[in-house]
């Protein structure tokens, strides 16, 4: 039974509760076998070297890149996927101009690292090249593939994780089966639901999807990233899916090297700071190398509501700082943390109290509830100070007997601006002598 059974908090974005720690703690999704508890806090990385975890573990590595920013979270919460799957990426050879180079760059989960470089022979074709490039790849890093054409499938073993980054010549998708991460979830959210942001190791499509899904019907956020090449052209699908269904709690940021996690980095970066009170675009990331990529690349990923992370004079930072819906994450995390404010303030009103009256004194004490909290949304950056917010209750003589006798009151309204963040300008000038 939750605060929504007796104060039911409802707000819209007028643009295109969750505890207060909970708001600045992320989960992070990964399939592991050190400890069989659904989900686990760690305080820094010492803790889970003593749990057995690896440096170069998808876990560890995310929770690294929460624990390099500044500010960074004060923990992390692990959420144990259940269901280990084959990890899948299909590279897709685009060149083959003799004397040009395939290159690609790999890590395991066990720490081998290392890069292939191959030269292009005469007379070449995709295929060709895909086939040679497949043996090298077998031999060199001992991961299963095969090719078919222009496509090199490789499959590592299962449960673990491998990151390609680096490309040149090829591009590659990520086709890691489904490991059924919102069963997963559901069952987390049950055993503990203090925690805010979601991270997942196993960022193909399909289970993205279903992550986006699931925290669409809860006050939480999922950032997502993705090394899909197609995302930055034309025919990408993951974004773009977003985007036409208009979710509003998940965002998805490309990067090329999806080893350094710059999704988790990213979200441990912004956590710390109070919800709605900073935007994510703009942000540079520790630990997390900006991506080279064109105005035409960045177009595609802008019109899909998409972000990125680039460099803009000399400096690293995010952009666009947006869900899929397009709202910006500041705004609905905002959100979130308002209509939990709300709940939490009104309920302890009526919890504490031998009993508010239904009574027009007794709606007035509801009524400066919920402006004392938009008061509090001015303070943090939240709600802009002008216009101020207003807050509107029936009078009781107007309220159906039906929800008098039922206790219930309703029609509790309150209107606002979103103080929202300035993220670009212009500036004209005009000088004389």
């Amino acid at each position: 039974m939750g605060i929504s059974e007796i104060v039911n908090v409802s707000i819209t974005a007028d643009t295109a509760r969750v505890s207060r720690v909970g708001f600045g703690t992320p989960l992070l999704l990964a399939y592991h076998t050190h400890n069989t508890d659904l989900i686990r806090e760690y305080a820094d990385l010492s803790e889970m070297v003593t749990d057995s975890f690896t440096v170069y573990e998808a876990a560890y590595l995310m929770a690294q890149a929460h624990f390099s920013q500044e500010p960074r979270p004060e923990t992390v919460k692990v959420g144990r996927l259940t269901t280990s799957v084959v990890p899948t990426k299909k590279l897709t050879i685009t060149d083959a101009t003799e004397g040009n180079h395939i290159l690609l760059s790999y890590l395991l989960s066990d720490g081998t690292a290392g890069s292939i470089d191959y030269t292009i022979l005469a007379a070449a074709t995709t295929t060709s090249v895909a086939t040679a490039v497949e043996l090298l790849v077998e031999a060199i890093t001992g991961i299963a593939s095969s090719s078919s054409v222009a496509d090199i499938t490789i499959t590592g073993t299962t449960g673990t994780n491998f990151w390609l980054y680096d490309l040149q010549g090829c591009e590659q998708l990520d086709q890691t089966p489904t490991c059924a991460p919102a069963v997963d979830l559901s069952a987390i959210e049950v055993v503990d639901s203090d925690w805010y942001a979601i991270n997942c190791a196993v960022e193909s499509e399909v289970n993205a999807d279903l992550i986006a899904a699931w925290v669409e019907t809860r006050d939480k956020l999922f950032i997502a990233q993705t090394s899909d090449d197609i995302e930055r052209q034309s025919g990408g699908t993951l974004m773009s899916g977003w985007a036409a269904l208009t979710y509003d709690n998940s965002a998805c940021i490309f990067t090329e090297n999806a080893s350094n996690f710059l999704a988790c980095g990213w979200t441990g970066k912004m956590l710390p700071k109070d919800p709605g009170s900073a935007t994510w675009a703009l942000k540079t990331v520790s630990g997390a190398a900006a991506d080279p990529l064109t105005t035409t690349e960045t177009g595609y990923i802008d019109g899909d509501s998409g972000n990125h992370y680039t460099e803009i004079a000399g400096v690293s930072i995010t952009r666009k700082g947006v869900v899929a819906s397009g709202e910006y994450i500041d705004v609905r995390m905002g959100i979130h943390w308002l209509k939990a404010r709300i709940a939490e303030r009104v309920f302890t009103l009526l919890a504490s109290a031998d009993k508010v009256p239904y009574t027009d004194p007794g709606v007035a004490l509801v009524v400066a509830e919920v402006r004392a909290q938009l008061q509090i949304a001015i303070q943090k950056g939240v709600l802009a100070a002008s216009p101020v917010p207003t807050v509107t209750a029936p009078k009781v003589a107007d309220i159906e007997v039906a929800n008098r006798q039922a206790r219930l009151l309703p029609d509790v309204k309150f209107a606002g601006t979103l103080a929202g963040a300035i993220h670009k300008t212009t500036i004209a000038g005009v000088l004389s002598v």
